[in-house]
Parts: C-alpha cells; sequence; structure tokens
C-alpha cells in the first residue's frame, strides 16, 4: 500500500441496486478489488440506498419529484466527502449531484459507461429541470458533458472505447467481468452437472424489452429444431423483467410442446448455481434497426459468466464476443438462425465437446477477464492518473 493510495479515496456511484450486473460488478466489485489494494473506497447505490420501495424498473422513470428528494438526500450525505473521486457508473438522472458536486465543489469524477444510451438515458423527465440543472435538454448533450468533466472515462467495451475515445483523451478499457472464484465449478457442482441425463441448454437474462424479448424468441425457435433432430435436449430459462410474462405465455402455447423450463429472478449470488446444472450457455444478439449501435457496444455479462463456468457456449458474433470467442476453439459463434441450430446440435451430441470448450473457456476469462485481472488495470488506471498528477 501507498500513501497515495491511502490518500485517494473513491465513491462508486450507481442509479441501480446489486441485483444488476451494472451496480454490482462495475461499483461493488471494483470497490472490493480496490480496497484489496490498499484504496478507501465506498459505493452509493441509489435503488438500495434511497430507493427501496421503487423496483428497478421504476427507478429509471420515477417522477421528478422523487428524484430530486433522493439527490437532495445523496447531495447532503456527500457535499462534504473531501477529496472523494466519484467513479460515475452510466449517464442518467443520479449523475445529477456528481455534476453539481464537480460545478460547485470541484469534485473530480472518472466517467463509467458500460451501454451506448445517448439517445435513450433517463434524466429528468422535464426538459426545463434538464435546462436548470444539466444546461441541457438533449440526453446526447448531457452525457458528453458528464464525459467532459470527468477526469478519466472507464469503457466496458471496445466499441464503446473506440466511441468515447473520438471525444475525451483519457479511455481505459475495462469489461463486465465475472468473479472468478463464485463463478467456478466446484467438486460439488461438477457432480451436479454430471447429473443430467440431457444436455442442458440455458439462457439468463433481464427482458427489459422488445430488443431482449425478440433475441429470446429467436432462441425458442433455434430450440425447437434442435428439439426436432435430438429429443435428447433441454432448455432452461432464468428470465425476469417486464415482458417475462410474455415469454411464460409463449411457452405455454406456441412452445408448449418443447421441454422448456422457465424458471424467474434468482439472487445473483445463486446464478454459478444454476449454471452449474447446464452445459450450453446461449447468447443470441439479433439486432432490430433500432438498436445495432446498443448491441454492438454491449460488454457480455452472461458471456463472460457462461465462460467462466465452464459451458461451451454458441453466441453471435457482436461486438466484444467477436474478441472473446475463438470460434470452435472456446465457444462457438453463430450469425443466423441456421448457425444457431448447427453448433447447437453439435454440442448436443457431444459432451466431451462441451467439456473441452469448457475448459478452455474458463482459461481466457482467468487470463483478461475475471475480476482480479480488472483490479489489475483499475490500480493501473489510477497510478496512471496519478502519475499526470489528476488525482
Amino acid at each position: 500500500m501507498t500513501n497515495e493510495q491511502e490518500k485517494t479515496k473513491l465513491l462508486f456511484w450507481g442509479l441501480m441496486g446489486y441485483d444488476r450486473p451494472s451496480t454490482r460488478i462495475r461499483c461493488v466489485n471494483f470497490a472490493h478489488q480496490l480496497q484489496k489494494r490498499g484504496y478507501t473506497c465506498d459505493y452509493v447505490l441509489y435503488k438500495d440506498r434511497y430507493g427501496q420501495q421503487f423496483g428497478h424498473e421504476q427507478m429509471l422513470h420515477v417522477g421528478d419529484r422523487h428524484k430530486l428528494l433522493i439527490s437532495r438526500r445523496a447531495y447532503r450525505d456527500h457535499k462534504n466527502d473531501d477529496g472523494a473521486v466519484i467513479y460515475l457508473q452510466k449517464a442518467h438522472w443520479h449523475a445529477l449531484v456528481p455534476h453539481l458536486l464537480h460545478r460547485r465543489r470541484g469534485v473530480k469524477m472518472i466517467f463509467d459507461y458500460d451501454d451506448w444510451d445517448l439517445d435513450r438515458s433517463p434524466f429528468l423527465n422535464h426538459d426545463f429541470l434538464n435546462s436548470i440543472f444539466f444546461h441541457s435538454r438533449d440526453e446526447a448533450v448531457i452525457t458528453w458533458k458528464l464525459v467532459d468533466e470527468s477526469i478519466a472515462c472507464v469503457a466496458a467495451s471496445r466499441e464503446l472505447e473506440r466511441l468515447l475515445k473520438m471525444r475525451h483523451p483519457r479511455v481505459y478499457y475495462i469489461p463486465t467481468g465475472p468473479d472468478s472464484q463464485r463463478f467456478s465449478m466446484t467438486g460439488e457442482r461438477r457432480a451436479a452437472r454430471a447429473r443430467q441425463a440431457k444436455t442442458v441448454f440455458v439462457w439468463c437474462g433481464n427482458i427489459w424489452g422488445d430488443i431482449i424479448l425478440g433475441n429470446v424468441v429467436f432462441l425458442l425457435n433455434c430450440f425447437s429444431k434442435v428439439y426436432q433432430a435430438n429429443q435428447d435436449v433441454v432448455l432452461r430459462l432464468l428470465a425476469w423483467g417486464t415482458y417475462g410474462h410474455v415469454l411464460r405465455g409463449l411457452i405455454s402455447t406456441a412452445f408448449r410442446d418443447l421441454p422448456i423450463e422457465f424458471r424467474e429472478f434468482i439472487h445473483p449470488d445463486h446464478v454459478p448455481d444454476f449454471l452449474a446444472e447446464a452445459h450450453v450457455g446461449l447468447l443470441p444478439l439479433q439486432a432490430d434497426e433500432m438498436n445495432v449501435q446498443w448491441l454492438r457496444s454491449k460488454s457480455p455479462t452472461k458471456q463472460f459468466e457462461y465462460m467462466a463456468m465452464e459451458l461451451a457456449t454458441v453466441a453471435t458474433p457482436v461486438g466484444d464476443v467477436k474478441y472473446l470467442v475463438k470460434d470452435g476453439v472456446n465457444g462457438f459463434l453463430a450469425a443466423s438462425e441456421n448457425d444457431f441450430v448447427e453448433k447447437m446440435l453439435t454440442l448436443a451430441g457431444d459432451r466431451a465437446l462441451c467439456a473441452s470448450m469448457g475448459e478452455k473457456a474458463r482459461q481466457t476469462i482467468l487470463k483478461d477477464y475475471c475480476l482480479e485481472r480488472l483490479g489489475d488495470k483499475l490500480d493501473a488506471m489510477l497510478t496512471e492518473l496519478r502519475a499526470k498528477h489528476l488525482l
């Protein structure tokens, strides 16, 4: 531990709670990694600290009265955190307090971006309030203002890194990687996987909108064709969110004759046990016109977790997936429905291939993408910023 580390306090600032990967990994887990390296860190998760009465989707679009009341509480709680650097995760309405602390008290910020939300970030609901507090009514302008106010930016994907570098001179690539100790195959988990009589395909995620629902339906159509050719398969879905009831309805009607097991939200700490009972992780990323850039910019958290749990995977080669997966070695890449069906059938009939791919997949994660490596990257970034006298 150096004196500089002792003096550098970071306050990780997120809108959602521990249940969401953006705040769990990029606030809580990042803070813990830096604490291990001698830094003083804390985190402010609005959902858990100030908005327990609201659901996660409500936190995005709660009324301005609640947004301002919560912001006032957060400002009062942290206006005297002298010397703290705010690590702002996302550009949503919770950015109001860091923005004001920067302007009024000279607080330094690091801006963390893990989704391309430039055209959809929920700031304050009324334009005149955004004009008062952010001096703009436009989501993109406000986002770029936060970028400009920051001493550095952290991009969760290579596409976000490329885009942010067009605006800011100091951009660091740090993906949303898994905790490789929590996401690991213990002896008990290996036994649970071995007990599965059929090849288990798995998908998990938050079905928050049409783009995600469309990709799960794409997956159901693929699985239907796989099942026609091989009945020794099961599809397990761990799905929650606004459109979860729509998916449940589809499974009970249009896809009722397929062996599909639907499970709703479980605590994030139990996801490794869920994945341990599967053989193949699936990540379709089929884009519609509105979400091409959004999908290109994603850090594929599910893919990282699949690979850490030694699952063979079939994924669309979009965004960081095409850098992460070496086709046919540590996973399969599949662009179309026919590609998905072909690769899924290959894995359904070859448990040895599943195991071999899974082992190589985990080695990929341990080498470059696990939380320990991300902690090293954060430490290196802060060391560089100190050397440039920005901290």
